[in-house]
Parts: structure tokens; sequence; C-alpha cells
């Protein structure tokens, strides 16, 4: 298991700085952490004992592995981890602790991106490319935001909404139903018992309501697939995108 890119220290090195006042309010400390020969391991700055400012993980051969910034706790701004030789192996953005914005990830070699993530205030991701060996972005795919409830109760209508955090142009529509898989079709995933074909809302939504079979219970998927009429190369297409949301009647 790898360990936490944040351990508890085991050796601390304590530095207070005051300036006048009261000093459990304006006392700031460095901590350490050293791994067996010696080498250190993790340095951070604690104020009033939370985690604020700077933190550093080190390798053993004393390359920076990750380092984050933090306030009064809070994971935020910039983080950056590296792989063992030096080279640049990820970025992120959080704010108060939450991944929001875009995640890179680099190639180890080339030092060329490899993907990109982008997740939105609520740390959900939303969009999802890969890059072309040269860095050139390549194939792309628009995550939708599920906003639907995981239980109902028996004889209910389940309800809920999908959206994106990206607005789409062109016709889409969500189609509900049961989505099943053929691998050998050239088009693997398909809608059958269709239920609803739903268009977005003013606030780009697509929400659905409909009512279970008679006597249905337990465990129950919600099968979808949107159809985009927008071009197949427009990076916001969202055609044929498909999925499923496990939910359980009681």
């Amino acid at each position: 298991m790898r360990r936490s890119p944040f351990p508890t220290p085991v050796l601390l090195l304590l530095v207070v700085v005051t300036s006048g006042g009261c000093a459990q309010e304006k006392a700031a400390s460095v901590e350490k952490t050293y791994y067996p020969d010696g080498t250190p391991e993790w340095v951070a700055t604690r104020k009033n004992g939370h985690l604020h400012g700077r933190s550093v993980l080190y390798y053993p051969n004393g390359t920076i592995e990750a380092e984050a910034h933090w306030v009064e706790g809070q994971r935020t701004g910039k983080t950056r981890r590296f792989y063992r030789h030096g080279k640049l192996a990820q970025t992120a953005q959080y704010v108060r602790g939450t991944l929001t914005g875009p995640v890179l990830h680099y190639d180890s070699i080339t030092g060329q991106p490899v993907e990109r993530q982008v997740y939105d205030a609520q740390g959900r991701l939303v969009y999802l490319n890969s890059y072309d060996p040269d860095g050139r972005p390549s194939s792309r795919g628009l995550q939708s935001i599920m906003e639907a409830p995981d239980t109902i109760g028996r004889g209910g209508v389940y309800a809920g909404c999908l959206r994106f955090g990206y607005p789409l142009t062109g016709q889409v529509r969500l189609i509900v139903g049961t989505l099943v898989t053929r691998p050998e079709a050239l088009e693997r995933y398909h809608i059958q018992d269709t239920v609803a074909v739903i268009a977005p809302d003013a606030r780009g939504r697509f929400c659905f309501a409909y009512r279970l079979p008679p006597g249905a219970q337990g465990r129950q998927l919600f099968g979808y697939q949107f159809r985009h009429s927008g071009s197949a190369y427009d990076s916001l297409s969202v055609e044929r995108l498909s999925g499923t949301k496990q939910f359980f009647v009681k």
C-alpha cells in the first residue's frame, strides 16, 4: 500500500515564531519527518495546530515527490506530484480542500501531457480527454453529473436530473430505458425499452421522472444514453454517451 503523501510526524523539528500578543494564536511550527538513514521525508508548516503554508514530500533519493499548499488545514492552491527521477507527473488545483478545475497527468519520459481531467466546484469529474504522443488533445469525453436518489419507496416514482459542467450546443436528447451491451455491434451500447426522451431545461439539465413497473423491488438499474445532433468531432459532443445508476426500491 502506498504511503500517505502527508504522513504522521514521528520526529519533529519545531521552530516557534511569535510576533507579540498571544503566543498560542501566533505560533507557527515547521515539522519534519525522516527516513531511517536521516534523509528528510516530509516537511510542512503548522499554524494554530493546522497545516498552513507549503508542505513537501520527498523520495528516499532526495527528490521531491509531492508539494501542496494549505490554508488553516485545508488544501488550497496548486498541488504537484513528481516522478522519482524528477520529471513532473501531475498538477492539480484545490479550493478549500476540494479538487477543482483541471488535473493534468504527464508522461514520465517525454514530459508531455497524457490526460486532462476537469472537476467542478463540488469536486465532481465533468470532463476527460487524453493527448496524442506529440501533446495534442485527442479523444474526449464529457462526464455527466447525476443528481438522483439511491433509494426510493415501493410504488414510487424515480426522479432526478443529469447535467454537464459545460454548455452544450446543437440538439441534445436524453433517452431513458434499459441499457444493453452488444460487443459485436458497431454501436456497442444500446437503449431498449425506452421509457422517456428528454430535452434539456433552461438550465441545461435533463430531468426525468418515471414510475417503476408494479412489484419492482430491490436492486434496480437506471439506464440512459445521450443523442447529440452536433458534429462528432465537436470536443463537447455527447453523442451516444451512455451510463447506468444503481438504486434500490425498499
